[in-house]
Parts: structure tokens; C-alpha cells; sequence
């Protein structure tokens, strides 16, 4: 039969994918470099009114969250006991709040208690392993508690204590080179006369080696004097992340030039020969250009901005009190290089229609290249089932591609292919088969074949139809299986051939063993290969929906629910050719009852040749 093609214009998959996506594309593009050349000019036009003022609020507000909260700390801790504690045990008591005081801030490295009489309380993280092995520690090994107390013949003890993450103490090593006297020390003598927290210069930490700061207060009853030990190192970080760009110069400095804060903190403090830290001028940086913004506007007054020509350079500069907290007149400095701060957003945008552009025909390339694992799949798949409408079924369907639907639709149309050649190795079966017992077998076989299937029994009603007598009973790949099986009667409902005939519809179910003993099959778990996991039952109704039989199919895994009403169709031709064999013996009985009829009448005919066709029927 021949098809006839519509009469319009027709396009195909790949032509229309190409184009659509060249166009969206190419428009998506166009709208970026539009948008952007605009919105790059527009910043370039509000940049300079806006930019120093709001970063020397964001420096001022991040410098301040670094001071603050550790003021605010000190403030709190001056009123704690630890502060007024005369024995060592009632200060470990206060562990807790301590050790909650340096986990809240990540700037705080030390915080240490300093008392009159030369006892000194200091608590600190464990920094790194190599410290875990100076101490001979493990993991858990968290928090040191160093002391030093007066024992009862007044001598200094010095021992440090190692706790875990909950404060559990872990180890206790005396130290008897431990002395420390915090009543001498620079933090201790300037808190004693003042009634704020004092902020000592850049120094190297005692305990640590770390340079950094200590922000110490007196306590509240005078008895003692508490401290923090503030890394220079955050702060300094703090500062390199608020710079716009690469080449860009932020410091905070005090009125007279020293440096405070830089993002490179080798240049802020350095040590002598004799190990003496000395902090660091602003004209010691190796860039001239906040020496020159210093030279310039000077390093007091108000908020100042402008250029400044430096290192062969112009320099957009700003020079700016900031309020850190740290009881001192205290500058910001802060220098952009106009080269990168205008030229850079330019190249940008250069650089972003080149991007855009190559992205472009990247992206056409990569669009082809999927687009043709989509429609080469599609061409082979539209050429197979063209193939079977001519009823070709020989060449299995498959695609080589990736693409998850293109393979599952060819898997599909592939299950389609079996299920048609089977349905009409089916239909040539019965055509061709005259002995109906061996058609019977052969339907069985098929439905075993086509579902794949363990195993199937074919039930076939009784002259009576009040039970169910197993005709056939058959393993995969047609071989026989020989297994005992029972008539089950169709008023015993707990089995489920019966089930299934009952309700008019196939029955799936587990194949336990209470349920294959209702049917007599309990020898089935021995004979197959691999014990039966469900059990599926679809009974057989002729046209007159007269039960004529019902089939049982056995699987080893899972029943899907697409076999169950495949099986349904395919018991369609099992009922038909068990009604078909039906009713031929029952011709062959009608015809037989025929030809006794007349024979019978013939010997009534006549009294010579009485009981002749009986007697010839005899031999």
C-alpha cells in the first residue's frame, strides 16, 4: 500500500534546531555587549563621586568589627571572678567562659589574666600538630591553660594543663623554667593607672611568637589585670580584601607615620639583629605612594581626596580619619591607580566582546554537534520503522548514541518489533498446526518466550467446568517441565488460578510457599534453576465469557506491571484455541452419535440383517 505525502512545506529536526539556536544565540549575544558597553559607561560616569566615600565607611565599619567586639569582651570579662580568684582552682572554674570569649572571635590568639602578687593565669589554642608534638599530644588536644601560682612556701609553680573541646583535662606538665612575671610587662603597667581598655604597640607575643597587639583593662576591683592578645595578621587581611584593585595601596597608619596596618605585615614591623621588633615607618614601604599621599595632604585634618603622581603613575587618593577604637589618631590612606581603575574596565569590556564572541561560535559548534546526536538517532529510528510497517522484522533496532531518550525510545520500538514477530509466529502456529493438543503447546511455549518468563502451566476447565486440570506444564526455551501437579477445584478460593478466574482478571502475586502448596507446586522451589519469586495467573474466557482455562507463568524476579497486561492479550489466543479444540471434539462426538443413529436404523429395517452394523462395529 502505498503512502501518500501531504503537500506542504516540511522542515526538518536538525535544520530547525540549527536555526533556532543560532538565532537565540547571536540575540543573547548582541544584548550582552549592549547592556554592558552602557552599563560600563554609566559607571565610569558615577565612580568618582561615590566610590571614597563609601569605601572609607566600609573600612571604618570593618576595622571597627575587629576592635569592638574584643573591647566589648574586655568591658564584660573585667567583672568576672577570675579576675578577683586568690586559688588556682576557683580561675580553672572560669574555663568555660574563657575559652567561649576566644572561640567567638577569631582575631583573639591569647587571653590571660595578670595579679598583683606575680600569678598569672594565660589560655590559648592549640595552633598546629607541631605544637600537639612539642607537648606530646593527640588530636583531641584543643585549648593550653598556662599558670603560674605561689605555693605554700611561697615559690612560683609554673605547670601547663591541656583540655579538650568540652574542657576535659587531658594532661598536666609542671614547668619549672616557666617564669613570668606580668607586672612588669607593658600591658600590665599602662592598664594600672587608667580606667579604659589600653592598646598596647605591636609586639611579639610572649607564648607565642606572634606580632600583634594586646588591648588589657584593669579589673573592676583593681585586684588584677586582664588582657587579649590581637593577631596583626587579621586585621591586615581585613585591610587587603577592601582594595578595588590589584595594583591598589590601603595602610592604616597613627599621625606621626607608623604603620598600624598593611596588607604585606613583613613591611609593618620587622625584627632587628638583636631580636628587638620595631615597628615600621610609612616611607619604609617599598611603594612611594602613600608616603607621597602623606607628604601631600598630610596626616590630620578631615577627609581628603585627589591625585597624586607616583612611580610614574596617576594615583586617585584619599586620605581619611578612621575610628578603630584603638584610643589613638588614627589614619586611612588609600590609592587606586587610574591606569587600572578606567583603562581596566575598558579592556573589560574588550575583553568581554571577544569572550562573548568566541563563546558564540562555541557555543554553534557544541549546539551541532548535540544536535546531531539528536537527530542522527531520530534518522535511524524513523528508516527501522519504516521497516516495519513492511513488515521486517528480522534486523534487531538499536542507536549508537548517548542520549537517554533516543536509546530508550529504540529499546522500545525494539520490544515492539518481538512482540509483533511473536504475535505472528503465533497466528502461523495456529494456522499451521491441525493436532490441537501440540498447538496448545506451542501457544504455551510462546507466551513463556514472549514474557521470558521462568516457566508456565496451562489449566484447562473439566467437562463439568467445577475444576481446573493441569494440561501442560512447560520450562523456558520449550523444554518440558516435569513437575507433580494437582486439580484444583473452582470452589477452593485460596488458590490463585482460582482467584484469578474468579475475578476475571490476571492475579500477580509472591510466590511463597503456603501459595504454591494451594496449588500443588510446591516442587517447584527443587526443579527450577532459580527458586520462583511471584507468581502471575490470567484466566481464559471464550467468546461466550465461558472460563475455559486459565495459564499460570512463574518468574524468578519482579513481575512488571506492563507483562501483566501483555499476558492478558496474549491469553486472548490461547482461549480461542482451546475453544477450537473444544468444540471439534465435540463435532467429532456429534458425528460419531450420527453415523451410530443410522446405523442402528438399518438394522431395525429389517429382521435378516438385524444387529448386522453392530456386529461389524464390534470387530
Amino acid at each position: 500500500m502505498s503512502y501518500r505525502k501531504p503537500k506542504k512545506f516540511l522542515v526538518s529536526v536538525q535544520t530547525l534546531l540549527i536555526s533556532t539556536s543560532v538565532i537565540m544565540v547571536l540575540a543573547i549575544g548582541g544584548t550582552i555587549l549592549t547592556l554592558g558597553y552602557k552599563g560600563a559607561n554609566d559607571a565610569l560616569t558615577v565612580a568618582l563621586e561615590e566610590q571614597f566615600e563609601t569605601l572609607g565607611v566600609m573600612l571604618r565599619e570593618r576595622a571597627r568589627r575587629l576592635v569592638d567586639p574584643v573591647q566589648s569582651q574586655l568591658a564584660m570579662l573585667v567583672h568576672d571572678q577570675v579576675t578577683i580568684a586568690s586559688d588556682l582552682s576557683t580561675r580553672l572554674s572560669r574555663l568555660p567562659v574563657l575559652s567561649s570569649v576566644l572561640d567567638s572571635n577569631p582575631t583573639l590568639q591569647n587571653l590571660y589574666v595578670g595579679y598583683p602578687n606575680g600569678e598569672f593565669l594565660l589560655i590559648r589554642k592549640i595552633e598546629n600538630d607541631e605544637q600537639r608534638v612539642q607537648f606530646g599530644l593527640d588530636d583531641t588536644a584543643i585549648y593550653i591553660v598556662q599558670t603560674q601560682t605561689l605555693d605554700n612556701d611561697g615559690t612560683m609553680v609554673g605547670e601547663y594543663r591541656f583540655y579538650d573541646a568540652d574542657l576535659h583535662l587531658q594532661d598536666v606538665q609542671l614547668k619549672p623554667d616557666y617564669i613570668y612575671d606580668p607586672s612588669d610587662r607593658p600591658w600590665y603597667l599602662a592598664s594600672e593607672g587608667a580606667n579604659r581598655p589600653v592598646t598596647s604597640e605591636p609586639y611579639v607575643f610572649y607564648s607565642t611568637g606572634a606580632i600583634g597587639i594586646t588591648l588589657s583593662q584593669r579589673s573592676a576591683s583593681a585586684a588584677s589585670v586582664i588582657g587579649f592578645d590581637v593577631t596583626l595578621g587579621q586585621l591586615a587581611t581585613e585591610v587587603q580584601n577592601l582594595r578595588l584593585t590589584p595594583g591598589s595601596e590601603v595602610a592604616i597608619v597613627e599621625e606621626d607615620g607608623t604603620l598600624i596596618a598593611y596588607p604585606d605585615l613583613s613591611q609593618v614591623v620587622r625584627r632587628t639583629a638583636s631580636g628587638e621588633v620595631v615597628r615600621q615607618h610609612i616611607e619604609s614601604l617599598t611603594s612611594p605612594v602613600l608616603s607621597a599621599v602623606a607628604q601631600q595632604y598630610g596626616l590630620s585634618g578631615g577627609y581628603q581626596h585627589g591625585m597624586v603622581t607616583a612611580a610614574e603613575s596617576q594615583w586617585i587618593v584619599s586620605s581619611k580619619p578612621l575610628d578603630i577604637g584603638m584610643g589613638k589618631n588614627v589614619r586611612l590612606l588609600f590609592a587606586v591607580p587610574t591606569k587600572q581603575l578606567f583603562a581596566a574596565t575598558r579592556d573589560i569590556i574588550r575583553d568581554q566582546g571577544i569572550m562573548i564572541l568566541l563563546l558564540l561560535l562555541l557555543c554553534i559548534f557544541i549546539t551541532l554537534l548535540i544536535i546531531r546526536q539528536i537527530t542522527l538517532p531520530l534518522r535511524q529510528l524513523s528508516k527501522d520503522v519504516h521497516e516495519l510497517a513492511a513488515f521486517e522484522f528480522a534486523n534487531p533496532i538499536k542507536v549508537n548514541t548517548r542520549v537517554r531518550e533516543a536509546v530508550a525510545l529504540a529499546e522500545t520500538i525494539d520490544r515492539l518489533r518481538l512482540t509483533i514477530s511473536r504475535f505472528l509466529d503465533i497466528n502461523r502456529a495456529i494456522a499451521a498446526e491441525e493436532d490441537f493438543n501440540t498447538l496448545l503447546i506451542k501457544i504455551l511455549d510462546e507466551i513463556i518466550a514472549t514474557t521470558e518468563t521462568q516457566a508456565g502451566i496451562l489449566y484447562l476447565t473439566d467437562e463439568d467446568g467445577q475444576a481446573l486440570v493441569p494440561f501442560v506444564s512447560r520450562r523456558a526455551k520449550g523444554e518440558s517441565l516435569e513437575v507433580a501437579s494437582m486439580v484444583v477445584p473452582l470452589s477452593f478460593q485460596e488458590a490463585l488460578v482460582v482467584r484469578s478466574a474468579r475475578y476475571e482478571r490476571s492475579e500477580n502475586v509472591i510466590a511463597s510457599n503456603q501459595e504454591l502448596e494451594r496449588m500443588g507446586l510446591e516442587d517447584l522451589i527443587n526443579i527450577l534453576a532459580e527458586p520462583p519469586a511471584e507468581l502471575l495467573a490470567t484466566p481464559l474466557f471464550n467468546r461466550s465469557n465461558e472460563l475455559v482455562g486459565v495459564i499460570l507463568l512463574v518468574e524468578d524476579g519482579t513481575i512488571d506491571p506492563a507483562l501483566v497486561r501483555f499476558t492478558e492479550a496474549l491469553s486472548g489466543l490461547a482461549a480461542v484455541s482451546v475453544e477450537a479444540r473444544r468444540l471439534i471434539a465435540a463435532q467429532r462426538e456429534l458425528f460419531e452419535s450420527f453415523i451410530q443413529l443410522i446405523a442402528g436404523a438399518i438394522d431395525a429395517k429389517s429382521p435378516y440383517t438385524g444387529a448386522h452394523c453392530a456386529r461389524t462395529g464390534a470387530y
